[in-house]
């Protein structure tokens, strides 16, 4: 009467092994994408999110590079462009300190330097702390962009 048993456990237990063993394989194929169905010919993988952003762009171009705070000069800022196209900084203006409003190109990939005298004096030692806000556009463009951060740093001689 055992060997009943045994010859039944034996069959259940292989066809398990293989059914777990057949779930695995399937679900790694599942993962992998090997189930999803492909593009018919001529159609193209982006989503409108990608098509958007060959025409505008997402993140400010322009950013600061370089920062240094004295007491004898102001505050010299290096502004870098990070887009692809020139842009036009028409003014910069640091709350606490004072405005820059010389219209300055800058191209791709460059960078131009930027000192705004202080007014009132900064004090050597202390911290500096204010928002900036760059006033820029695209060349060839007439509509203004504004791009708004905070700075801090510590004030030199």
């Amino acid at each position: 009467m055992k060997k009943k048993g045994q010859a039944a456990k034996k069959f259940f237990m292989t066809y398990g092994w293989i059914i777990l063993l057949a779930i695995i394989v399937i679900g790694i194929l599942a993962y992998s994408g090997v189930f999803t169905p492909k593009k018919e010919i001529g159609e193209t993988n982006e989503t409108a999110e990608e098509k958007i952003s060959e025409t505008v762009e997402v993140t400010p171009p322009l950013y600061v590079n370089a920062l240094s705070a004295k007491a004898s000069t102001g505050i010299t800022l290096e502004l870098a462009n990070n887009g692809s196209k020139t842009y036009s900084v028409t003014s910069v203006d640091i709350d606490g300190c004072g405005a820059y409003s010389n219209a300055t190109e800058i191209n791709a990939s460059a960078s131009e330097t930027i000192t705004i005298a202080c007014s009132p004096t900064l004090i050597e030692d202390e911290d500096f702390e204010g928002n900036i806000t760059i006033k820029y556009a695209k060349s060839g463009s007439d509509v203004e962009l504004i791009l708004t951060e905070t700075i801090a740093e510590k004030i030199t001689a």
